[in-house]
């Protein structure tokens, strides 16, 4: 789960005991059986990503 993972990396970063900023984005891309995509995603230091379809106008999306 992405969420996990920036989770333990934000953990690991504390143990360094430096000061550092990051952004990160993590997403999982699964196909589903009817041919289209489901992303799980989850992102750190910043607002959301904006999403650009390809064939659509853009939107920004919560987690």
């Amino acid at each position: 789960m992405p969420s996990a993972v920036l989770t333990m990396l934000e953990d690991a970063a504390e143990g360094l005991d430096i000061a550092s900023f990051t952004t990160a984005v993590h997403a999982r891309l699964q196909p589903r059986p009817d041919g289209a995509w489901h992303m799980t995603w989850s992102n750190a230091g910043h607002p959301p990503p904006l999403l650009i379809p390809a064939r659509a106008g853009t939107r920004q999306r919560r987690s």
